[in-house]
């Protein structure tokens, strides 16, 4: 903090003079100053000059001894080192990132789909290759879908759209397509699954647009048909066993059968075509070029190309 005799607002003052005055306190002389940080002696004069009208202090005095800092520059110049040793840290942290120190705090928010089967190897990853960082989960709201995603934070969520959305940068990273999952007892688990047959099921359906089986019931309104729903529940999360222990049917990723716990149901293609599910990885643009997001992106990214 800067002392508070320092009055004035920051805003009028060119922040190069402190660097100055930083170099001044510690050379006591115009010219060793000027050797220091790289500028000619009659620049630092002219800096000197501001500086002492500035700051209405003479900052540097003629002693018997040689250029002595004021006790006011000495305090001011303290304060002003110890802001530009965070502001050059800052600064080598965001160009030299590295994983293994790093205590950055990372933000992210997913939506169902990929919850099961990616954040137990991105843990994994993190844990092993970032152990001082802090990562924070949060569901995805598809309430918000069409929102830009905020600055810090990374967005997978499954896309509805587009890759590029307004406001936020995105790439894709996985396509997927639904299945219909059903008890291995079940009457028709050993039938073709025809979409007559389909729509002669009762079904459990996941309620959130943004989760994604609502694309289902958009394409079956388009042929002019409908589907029997019995059930309807926020998440996918956990609905293994109803699916087990009932006559509803429930539409799932397929890559989900590769998950313990889905392998015991009878699984069939969906009989609708054109009916996909695309998950893309959302930022905000300002995030770009950030090294620390930038490694956490490509992290995510490699846990996708994985699968």
């Amino acid at each position: 903090m800067l002392v508070a005799g320092l009055s004035m607002n920051l805003r009028s003052i060119d922040l190069n003079l402190l660097v100055v005055l930083e170099a001044l306190v510690d050379a006591r002389s115009v010219s060793r100053a000027a050797e220091k940080i790289g500028l000619t002696q009659s620049a630092v004069s002219h800096a000197l000059r501001r500086l002492r009208n500035t700051c209405k202090d003479e900052i540097l005095i003629r002693t018997p001894v040689g250029m002595e800092p004021t006790p006011y520059a000495i305090e001011l110049a303290a304060s002003v080192s110890a802001s530009l040793r965070e502001i050059e840290s800052a600064i080598d942290r965001g160009r030299n990132f590295d994983p293994t120190s790093s205590q950055h705090s990372f933000n992210l928010r997913v939506s169902d789909y990929v919850v099961l089967y990616l954040l137990p190897k991105l843990f994994y990853r993190f844990r092993c290759e970032a152990p001082l960082a802090r990562l924070d989960v949060k569901h995805f709201d598809a309430r918000q879908a069409a929102e830009p995603v905020e600055r810090g934070e990374v967005h997978i969520r499954l896309a509805t759209g587009p890759t590029q959305q307004a406001g936020s940068n995105s790439i894709r990273v996985l396509e997927d397509r639904f299945v219909v999952l059903m008890n291995k007892a079940h009457p028709m688990a050993r039938a073709p699954l025809t979409l007559e047959t389909y729509l002669a099921l009762t079904h459990l359906k996941v309620s959130l647009a943004g989760i994604g089986s609502s694309a289902i019931d958009d394409a079956l309104a388009r042929l002019g048909r409908r589907r029997r729903i019995a059930i309807t529940v926020p998440s996918w999360l956990e609905m293994r066993e109803v699916i087990r222990t009932t006559d509803l049917v429930m539409a799932a990723p397929s890559r989900w059968l590769s998950l313990e716990g889905f392998r015991d149901f009878a699984a069939f293609p969906l009989p609708i075509e054109d009916i996909s599910l695309q998950i893309d990885i959302a930022w905000d643009p300002r995030d770009t070029a950030d090294p620390a997001q930038v490694w956490f992106r490509s992290l995510i990214q490699e846990i996708f190309l994985q699968l």
